[in-house]
């Protein structure tokens, strides 16, 4: 990394410049007001990558989704209660040479 007076510039090395990633990202829901002051919603998501490692004749792919709920309380107009839960699902496919496997992930 150089320094440029209040700036930086990164120089990539070779396993950076091997590297090319491409993903859709998708996010959508509604709200609706209950009272004034108290908010419901539901929100869900796609995604979809895809990143590539020539230097070690790599792959790593993946999609799912998310779906969640959310809440907001507005107790006095200086103060406010939000809260959110959501859950999110994504199938893996990787390989790199010789070896590749698939896995899912949760959060």
């Amino acid at each position: 990394m150089e320094r440029l007076g209040r700036y930086s510039r990164h120089r990539l090395g070779a396993f950076q410049r091997s590297q090319r990633h491409a993903a859709q990202r998708a996010t959508a829901g509604f709200g609706y007001k209950v009272t004034p002051n108290v908010l419901l919603g539901l929100f869900g998501g796609y995604e979809n990558f895809r990143s590539d490692f020539a230097s070690v004749s790599g792959r790593l792919k993946g999609d799912g989704g998310t779906a969640g709920g959310y809440a907001a309380w507005r107790i006095i107009p200086t103060l406010r209660w939000d809260a959110m839960l959501g859950w999110s699902k994504v199938a893996y496919d990787a390989s790199a040479g010789a070896a590749s496997g698939s896995f899912t992930g949760a959060r």
